[in-house]
């Protein structure tokens, strides 16, 4: 569809939350200043353990949580065959047809 001025592309506009969810997230801007100067205070903690987990709470309130690599190996490889043109036997289109 394409783009008309001065319409919206979404009349109904987003979903909506419930008045409760409204409730929650107000209350917790409200008490946000204060949380952050307690994770302030928790940072310059002297136990190591205390202080890094306001720090990591702080770094990810701040930047988002970092992302996280995943390694893994594939061991069902699946085919797609393109079958415009017959092989002649199966072990012919294996062999013709490899995995990269």
């Amino acid at each position: 569809m394409p783009f008309v001025k001065g319409k919206s592309g979404n009349p109904r506009g987003g979903k909506k939350r419930s008045p409760v969810l409204a409730e929650v997230e107000e209350l917790a801007r409200q008490i946000a200043p204060e949380a952050i100067d307690r994770l302030k205070h928790w940072l310059k903690n002297d136990d190591g353990r205390i202080s890094v987990k306001a720090a990591e709470v702080l770094l990810n309130r701040g930047f988002g949580t970092p992302s996280q690599t995943i390694a893994t190996t594939v061991t069902n490889i699946r085919y797609v065959i393109d079958a415009s043109e017959p092989a002649k036997d199966v072990d012919t289109w294996a062999s013709e047809h490899k995995p990269h």
